[in-house]
């Protein structure tokens, strides 16, 4: 089940983020993510199909925005 699960540090390379931002973003519940394990050592993983959902999110509300921009 893990093995095709991205860690938080593959996430923030595929977003070219730091990987404090893919945490705060799990923790604000805008990135959906499994913890493995109790307490402050767990180790998150996120479903690559949950990552890829987050980017179209993001794309589209940066589109919407962009759009509310050039109408104003």
């Amino acid at each position: 089940m893990t093995e095709s699960m991205l860690t938080v540090n593959d996430a923030a390379k595929q977003l070219a983020v730091q990987p404090e931002t893919i945490r705060r973003w799990i923790r604000a519940g805008k990135l959906p993510a499994v913890a493995l394990g109790i307490g402050r050592g767990n180790r998150l993983r996120i479903k690559p199909e949950a990552l890829e959902q987050f980017i179209e999110q993001r794309q589209s509300a940066a589109y919407a925005r962009m759009m509310t921009e050039v109408t104003l």
